[in-house]
């Protein structure tokens, strides 16, 4: 079966960072998941009745201000996870970040180096409790491209990141396997200044095709890829 997820990455600043003070951040992070569900079904039928899975994870994130360019953020969260509207178990992670920014040749380049430690503690007492360590490794480069529809001129932005897995997860299809290294290359369109509806700035679209074995495919990008 196809399994449709949607990542909702949303958050509030709580306070900014500030050579003295870090910055705090509230992270909501929502995850939804239908099985055998494409966008263009709603063309045809209608939205899904229910949700087949669904996460909620909530968090913070402390930002260090090392210099103008670098910053390191530890973070934190923890919530739930929902199989077929019943609660399937708790999710949990530890981790921290770090994303050096520069400018070079008109070209904005962010680097990202983070480390993950996460893990779930199931619901039933017969699927074994689970954890990971994902390192991961990125590159954005961004860049305007000259084009212009009115005061807006539109930004291509392209990327890579590789996530390695000491120990590679284990897919619950028996006789798949995957990758302890992952690789996702993609890029995304948007406008500078962004494209804005009333008070919500509409976000960067893009694609990125992810490279884990027998479970690789295409993945969606919305407003940022890491």
């Amino acid at each position: 079966r196809t399994l449709l997820v949607y990542r909702l990455p949303v958050g509030y600043d709580l306070r900014e960072a500030t050579e003295d003070v870090p910055g705090l951040r509230l992270t909501l992070p929502i995850a939804v998941g239908f099985f055998n569900f494409a966008p263009i079904d709603i063309v045809h039928t209608q939205l899904p009745a229910h949700l087949d899975a669904f996460s909620f994870v909530p968090g913070v994130r402390l930002e260090f201000k090392m210099d103008e360019h670098w910053r390191i953020d530890p973070y934190a969260r923890a919530g739930g996870s929902f199989a077929s509207d019943e609660f399937d178990g708790w999710l949990y992670g530890l981790g921290t970040s770090s994303i050096y920014e520069w400018q070079t040749h008109g070209i904005h380049a962010r680097m990202l180096n983070d480390i993950l430690f996460a893990g779930v503690i199931f619901k039933s007492p017969a699927d074994p409790n689970d954890n990971l360590v994902r390192v991961r490794n990125g590159l954005e480069l961004h860049r305007n491209t000259g084009i212009k529809i009115g005061q807006h001129e539109i930004a291509l932005r392209v990327y890579g990141f590789a996530d390695y897995f000491p120990d590679a997860p284990r897919p619950p299809i028996a006789g798949t396997r995957t990758s302890r290294l992952q690789i996702e290359p993609g890029f995304l369109i948007g406008a500078e200044p962004p494209w804005r509806i009333r008070n919500f700035e509409l976000p960067r679209l893009g694609i990125g095709y992810r490279f884990a074995g027998d479970l690789s495919g295409w993945h969606l990008d919305i407003s940022t890829p890491f």
